[in-house]
């Protein structure tokens, strides 16, 4: 709460024409820290389940398509490891299957960080890539 009493007191010295730039970007700066704060503080009030304060473990496992497939459970695997990486997160590889292409038939990670099998939970059942040929653009399919 330290940093909203500081952008309180720099706004209200806003206010007296008493304030130079630095102070504005400072004040700024520090209404997005408590803005972040806020938005976490909220979204851990929502976890309250009795595993949602542990960490996660990641599984994708490419569908029965061929390459195409494995491309995407290739692909989704990166942006998850990607997505943990910006968190913060400690994130270990368990385990990758190839196929017989070279690409991804199965892959496993753990994500180790306070709250992530809470934030995470939502992410289960199957994730589908749609394509969208040229032909068809202009017919919404």
């Amino acid at each position: 709460m330290h940093n909203a009493e500081e952008a309180k007191l720099i706004s209200q010295l806003a206010g007296m024409d008493v304030i130079n730039g630095e102070l504005f970007k400072q004040a700024y700066d520090i209404s997005l820290d408590a803005s972040e704060f806020l938005d976490r503080y909220q979204m851990y009030e929502l976890l309250k389940g009795p595993y949602d304060k542990e960490g996660a473990c990641i599984m994708v496992t490419a569908g029965s398509e061929g390459v195409a497939s494995e491309l995407w459970a290739e692909k989704l695997f990166d942006m998850y490891t990607s997505w943990a990486q910006r968190q913060g997160c400690k994130e270990g590889l368990v385990e990758k299957i190839a196929s017989t292409s070279g690409h991804t038939q199965f892959a496993a990670m753990e994500i180790e960080s306070e709250y992530m099998f809470g934030t995470l939970s939502g992410e289960k059942g199957m994730h589908r890539m749609i394509y969208s040929s040229v032909e068809n653009s202009g017919t919404g399919k």
